[in-house]
């Protein structure tokens, strides 16, 4: 190889880790490019707009600056944020109790950022400050950006990012909450709702942590799925391409754990009936108390410590092993236990008044009795 087409192939290579790096620097944000200093020709201009009349409701779209929502020391809300010379505008209104703001580009057509001319010091959030004692909807859109909703009460919230991360922690009291992305994590902390949440990305991390609800709906199509201290009606956590994993979770009704490539773990659950099912990848649970399980596994083992069950247990795998301890005595289930290829440690019988059901295609079977 010359000299000189070696050459050129090092320095595309280094254009593309430095492209890689701007990216990285704006967290996938481009219109963080582009001049902000002054004299260069596009400026950000700040600006303040405070409400005149009581707001009942919110109503945002922005494009890809973060929004921050939250409650301050303020008699009616204050909207504040940048307009990008040139590029865009912002629409703020207030009518018949509804605040309403939504950012809008400039068709001016092309549109040619120069990369690495930014000023990363300076912050153009748009920050939206409610009164304490607001109380009413709150509906929030982003196309490229985060939204970050905090300390609010009495409302019901919608989140939604195309891409950018979506959050909404500290909700006193609200009725339903609902936080999307397309790509991005979404996280809801510390809620206490009398209405359903839901989380959902289709990239990124779910996170779900501290909250009283009716139903629970966490799910994530390529990521992580994490939910911690819940109490709720019914709880549906799932990933089609990652690990599920909670902690302490207190449901009245169901709990439906899945994945379709990758682990579900569950520590410290209490339910009536608790589902998992996993294509490919483990399946472990820790001191749930349950009336009825059935877990299944495509290809993946099952294993389970400290399971208290009321009424029946089902545990099916095909290529996988089954194994764990019931905290209870054998004398009290009727038993069927079978396996194509393996040996199980279970004696079939018909002596108890709960059931008993554990089979595979291909794998071990040994569970344990703590009486």
């Amino acid at each position: 190889m010359k000299k000189s087409t070696l050459f050129s192939l090092i320095a595309v290579g280094v254009g593309i880790i430095l492209i890689g790096l701007s990216i990285l620097l704006v967290g996938g944000n481009f219109r963080k490019f582009g001049a902000k200093k002054a004299g260069a020709g596009q400026n950000y201009i700040y600006h303040k707009y405070e409400c005149t009349s009581d707001i009942t409701a919110l109503d945002v779209k922005e494009l890809y600056e973060t929004a921050v929502i939250t409650t301050g020391s303020v008699d009616k809300p204050v909207v504040e944020y940048y307009e990008y010379e040139n590029h865009d505008y912002v629409e703020v209104s207030e009518s018949n109790g509804k605040l309403s703001y939504e950012r809008i580009e400039k068709k001016t057509g092309a549109n040619i950022h120069f990369w690495f001319e930014f000023d990363m010091s300076q912050d153009t959030k748009t920050v939206i400050t409610l009164p304490k004692n607001f109380e009413g909807p709150v509906d929030a859109t982003c196309t490229s950006g985060a939204l970050k909703i905090s300390n609010l009460k009495n409302s019901t919230i919608v989140a939604k990012t195309s891409s950018g991360s979506a959050s909404v922690e500290n909700i006193e009291k609200s009725g339903s909450v609902s936080v999307k992305a397309t790509s991005g994590s979404t996280k809801v902390i510390n809620v206490n709702s009398d209405g359903n949440v839901t989380v959902e990305t289709n990239s990124g991390l779910v996170k779900a942590e501290d909250i009283k609800c009716a139903d629970l709906y966490c799910h994530a199509t390529s990521g992580s799925v994490k939910v911690t201290d819940i109490e709720c009606a019914n709880a549906d956590i799932g990933c089609s391409s990652g690990s599920v994993h909670s902690e302490n979770v207190k449901s009245s009704d169901d709990i439906k754990a899945s994945t379709t490539s990758g682990s579900i773990k569950l520590e410290t659950l209490t339910c009536k009936n608790l589902s998992t099912e996993s294509g490919s990848g483990s399946t472990r649970y820790n001191g749930a108390t349950v009336d009825t399980v059935s877990s299944r596994t495509t290809s993946g083992s099952i294993r389970f410590d400290n399971l208290k069950i009321n009424k029946s247990g089902e545990f099916k795998s095909s290529s996988g092993s089954i194994s764990g301890n019931i905290d209870d005595k054998e004398s009290d289930f009727s038993i069927i236990s079978s396996t194509t290829s393996g040996s199980s440690n279970l004696n079939s019988s018909r002596e108890g008044s709960k059931n008993l059901d554990a089979s595979t295609t291909s794998g071990m079977i040994h569970i344990d009795f703590n009486h």
